[in-house]
């Protein structure tokens, strides 16, 4: 599988094309059940189902939807 997401600790797990790990932590956020449901989009951007295939972009991904799970109860 390319990206899982993990719900225990809420994290992203990638595999890449090139046999890159990466894990990227979603937890800790202000509504980590939000960041949770954003998340499940996550794998099926991820190559070979989507068009993410490095690292660096993954990263991104999960970056914005931080911002997002931040941004969204600050505006009401």
């Amino acid at each position: 599988m390319p990206a899982t997401i993990h719900h225990d600790q809420l994290r992203g797990e990638f595999v890449f094309p090139d046999g890159q790990r990466l894990t990227c932590p979603l937890y800790g956020t202000e509504d980590d059940p939000l960041a949770a449901e954003l998340a499940q989009g996550l794998p099926g951007l991820v190559h070979p189902l989507g068009q993410v295939a490095a690292p660096r972009t993954a990263k991104r991904y999960v970056r914005d939807v931080r911002k997002l799970v931040t941004g969204l109860p600050r505006s009401g």
